[in-house]
């Protein structure tokens, strides 16, 4: 069966709205209007990237798109995956692709706008990207970029991101703060 889309209820754009305000005030600055929409599939991955199944992704509109009506960006959701992920889970999701809007400027610093007076954005992209095959790991073991890569970033995470006890061992985090429902 073909992936079918419908729009999300208002719950999650209040929750996205909740997280914009908190986390992402540069789209609440540029006024950015963002759809929030579901995918389903029920015979595979609602949403794939790049060939690899994805829980969500983030896509700015074209402009003839914002022309007709439709919203500076939309974020496709996998309803399913969604559905069973922890309240935590879906706020860090949506922050997640929140993240990846960015928003123009032009040369004095303003926001850069279109021809239809809209802001311009681009996809911020990940950080890091790790990827690799099981076989040249199983072949090359700890000489494997697959190996090297995940050990450079446990390492930088290990130092910077993540909260580790003495013995290397991760802690729990800390709940977030609530963020209107």
């Amino acid at each position: 069966m073909p992936t079918s889309y419908h729009e999300c209820p208002q719950q999650i754009a209040d929750m996205a709205h909740g997280l914009r305000r908190k986390n992402h005030s540069e789209l609440e600055e540029a006024d950015v209007t963002i759809c929030y929409l579901w995918a389903r599939n029920d015979t595979g991955p609602a949403i794939t990237y790049r060939g690899w199944p994805a829980k969500a992704l983030v896509r700015i509109n074209n402009l003839r798109d914002r022309v007709a009506g439709l919203a500076d960006a939309t974020i496709l959701i996998d309803e399913e995956l969604f559905s069973e992920m922890t309240d935590a889970s879906q706020f860090s999701l949506l922050d997640h692709e929140l993240h990846h809007l960015e928003v123009r400027h032009d040369k004095e610093g303003g926001i850069a706008t279109d021809d239809v007076n809209r802001p311009k954005l681009r996809i911020r992209p990940h950080d890091f990207n790790l990827g690799g095959f099981h076989v040249m790991a199983d072949r090359w073991g700890k000489d494997s970029h697959e190996a090297q890569g995940y050990m450079d970033l446990t390492r930088v995470w290990h130092q910077a991101s993540f909260n580790f006890d003495d013995d290397g061992e991760a802690v729990e985090a800390a709940e977030p703060e609530p963020v209107a429902k």
